[in-house]
């Protein structure tokens, strides 16, 4: 079934579209999660949230990367999720470079204080010694927290760069201390043939 990536999470978290709010930071205040579905509200609660990530990797075969992404969130749950990536590869002629990145607006469709499931659609760019190039992005991920200090997330990007295909994937598991996230994962991009693998870790600040 078509529909199942969508219907499958809202029917597990039990989602009745209610409006959520969000803790400054997953477990701030004690909160034994991250989106509050508390009523009445409590004062802490707050109806947007943003978070920077900063990170690093490698395949340990000559591939690079430091990356960034923004992601903004609401209790509409309507928001924003971009990112950019330098990647440098050594060859034994010398080395190669890129610029990539997405732009993304994202609705989270499935919710609850312990989880959440977004997707959206948004565009592709890349830049390397041979010029540029843009193209559609469609995304989906997931963020869990199951128990204070940890966090899991995920996300899929499926998408074109001109006549070229994007796959990028990743996966994280990171650790709260207070407000920034400190976390480790791998990042898998393809651009057609080409596939660019990395082990990642990095911070992450919630604001």
């Amino acid at each position: 079934m078509l529909a199942s990536p969508w219907l499958i999470p809202r029917s597990i978290l039990e989602d009745k579209d209610d409006v959520l709010t969000m803790a400054d930071f997953p477990y701030a205040e004690n909160w034994d999660g991250y989106f509050v579905n508390q009523d009445p509200q409590p004062e802490w609660a707050k109806p947007w949230s943003g978070r920077f990530l900063a990170e690093s990797g490698s395949d340990f075969d000559g591939l690079q990367k430091h990356g960034g992404r923004l992601r903004l969130d609401s209790s509409s749950r309507w928001g924003l999720d971009t990112e950019w990536n330098f990647r440098r590869e050594t060859l034994v002629s010398g080395h190669d470079t890129l610029w990539n990145g997405d732009a993304n607006l994202v609705y989270r469709f499935a919710q609850s204080r312990r989880a959440a499931f977004y997707t959206g659609l948004g565009v592709n760019w890349l830049s390397d010694r041979f010029g540029g190039n843009s193209g559609f992005n469609f995304t989906y991920g997931a963020d869990f927290y199951p128990a204070d200090p940890w966090v899991i997330s995920g996300s899929i990007d499926l998408g074109s760069l001109g006549h070229t295909s994007l796959f990028h994937g990743r996966a994280t598991v990171g650790l709260m201390l207070n407000r920034l996230e400190v976390f480790t994962g791998y990042d898998y991009l393809k651009l057609g043939s080409t596939s660019l693998p990395s082990f990642v870790a990095g911070v992450q600040f919630h604001f």
